[in-house]
């Protein structure tokens, strides 16, 4: 279903090995982040908000230096 799709990028909540079994791929495809976030160490749900906002800042400036367009 989502291989399908012309998505650019994907962040999962979960470890690399269950949203490989979940979405039953092999090896997952490099739209896909899993865990989500960046790791800071977050703790509450709003410290985890923070880390998934800081995760896709990061991957918009990294696309945008590298001018592959985002969305």
């Amino acid at each position: 279903m989502l291989a399908e799709k012309d998505l650019r990028y994907i962040e999962v909540i979960g470890s690399k090995q269950r949203t490989s079994r979940l979405l039953d791929f092999g090896e997952l495809p490099f739209q896909i982040s899993t865990p989500v976030g960046l790791t800071i160490g977050a703790e509450g749900p709003e410290e985890i908000v923070i880390s998934i906002l800081a995760e896709l800042i990061h991957v918009k400036k990294m696309l945008l230096k590298s001018k592959v367009p985002f969305l």
